[in-house]
């Protein structure tokens, strides 16, 4: 049987209308427009300028280079290029009448490839850091930057710890774990551990509002709790994967660690089926449905990284479904117009219809004879429908296999061709020929 449908070709049309992704500098915020629970506002840390203006200077006493210096911003799992300058005799002054939002920013070294000085910018934006470039984290040297102090000084912290953990874990490779020494080196690494967490604590406690310390604090993963099998150990530890997030500071956004554990709670620790990614997405989505901007960056993060035809996920066409008709709303999407959210609903909820596990939608239409033709009258063991057009190649090739194989199998199978993108003489001669 064949027959035309304009109704599966709109379908076809639609489903290939691409996402687009508003960036954060093009979106319009109105308050008003979002109906979530509301942040308590005193605690809220935004990465909006607060200042009136930047003026930073990096000395690198050993570099004695003038060039060229990359300003390298981050947003999510994404880089961007913030702002450029020239450095003098490896000075790099950056001097601006508006302050940059607060997040991690990097500053390209002049003469030295893919080297940077990290920066943290907080609401503190008129500093000078100073050092060599060949010792950076030991020689860094600040002044009027807290973030910055904060940040060199745990890396001078937790350098001797971090050697000394990576040692051990070395050694451990080569024992078992039932052998004394085994066990030693066990406790010695919790010891280290323990020290490491211990300054965090520290820090956390005497500089909450500090971007540094909510960046580091944010960073720590939960402990493994080793009475549990390896099973139960995973699914306590993606559970507790996001506590140490402060989801009031917004200015994390603008550093590197959201995306890096989106990508891991995604595609690490969530096995990768739909089910079990829609799973994690509610659980992610629930803890931030106060904050708007966590609520659009990841919610769009999300969706984007399902969408359908662009990750190798069998059924990302679940996914995206939850996630639009569950967040992209005209209540929720407080970031789109109403004209985008109805665009991307009505793309959802065609989808729907398609869903693996799930009844696709009936087809009607007519035949070569004019008589009316429904796909789900038809009562095969097996359904094959079979979309194409008459002057298609690949279709022209193909379709006389598919003939055969129906010839060979037609006890059990039946076919239910759709023409599409052509017109009532051009697919009746098709078939006539085939």
């Amino acid at each position: 049987m064949c027959i035309t449908s304009n109704l599966i070709l709109s379908i076809i049309v639609f489903l290939n209308t691409p996402f687009k992704y508003n960036s954060k500098d093009s979106i319009a915020i109105d308050s008003n427009n979002f109906r979530g629970s509301q942040t308590d506002p005193i605690h809220k840390l935004k990465s909006d300028n607060v200042g009136n203006s930047t003026d930073i200077t990096i000395r690198l006493k050993d570099i004695t280079a003038s060039g060229k210096v990359n300003i390298i911003g981050f947003y999510l799992d994404q880089n961007f290029l913030a702002d450029t300058l020239n450095s003098t005799d490896g000075v790099i002054h950056y001097k601006k009448d508006k302050a940059m939002d607060q997040g991690l920013y990097y500053f390209s070294i002049p003469g030295r490839k893919d080297e940077y000085v990290q920066v943290f910018i907080g609401e503190d934006q008129e500093f000078e850091m100073t050092a060599l470039a060949s010792d950076l984290f030991n020689s860094m040297e600040i002044k009027g930057s807290e973030e910055n102090s904060l940040f060199y000084e745990n890396i001078k912290f937790e350098s001797p710890i971090q050697a000394s953990i990576g040692k051990i874990n070395n050694e451990l490779k080569n024992l078992k774990e039932d052998s004394p020494e085994y066990r030693q080196l066990k406790s010695d690494l919790i010891k280290y551990d323990n020290q490491r967490m211990s300054k965090i604590k520290e820090l956390y406690n005497k500089y909450p509002k500090s971007l540094f310390v909510n960046f580091k604090n944010g960073g720590q993963n939960p402990k493994l709790d080793e009475t549990l099998s390896k099973e139960a150990q995973l699914v306590k530890f993606r559970n507790e994967f996001w506590d140490n997030v402060n989801f009031s500071d917004e200015r994390l956004l603008h550093t590197v660690i959201i995306g890096n554990k989106l990508k891991r709670f995604f595609k690490d620790l969530t096995p990768q089926n739909q089910d079990s990614i829609i799973q994690s997405a509610h659980m992610l989505m629930q803890k931030v449905i106060h904050n708007k901007e966590y609520f659009k960056a990841i919610a769009n993060w999300i969706t984007l990284t399902y969408e359908p035809g662009k990750c190798p996920l069998m059924d990302a066409e679940a996914v995206f479904v939850f996630m639009v008709q569950n967040y992209f709303t005209k209540e929720k999407a407080f970031w789109q117009d109403s004209l985008s959210t109805s665009v991307i609903q009505k793309r959802a909820f065609e989808m729907s219809h398609c869903l693996l596990g799930q009844q696709g939608p009936n087809v009607i239409s007519v035949d070569p004879l004019g008589n009316s033709q429904e796909l789900y009258t038809m009562k095969a063991d097996y359904l094959i429908v079979y979309m194409y057009n008459p002057e298609c190649e690949h279709c022209q090739e193909e379709t006389p296999k598919l003939h055969k194989y129906y010839l060979e199998h037609k006890d059990s199978v039946d076919v239910f061709a759709i023409a599409i993108q052509t017109n009532d003489e051009k697919w009746k001669n098709y078939i006539n020929k085939n």
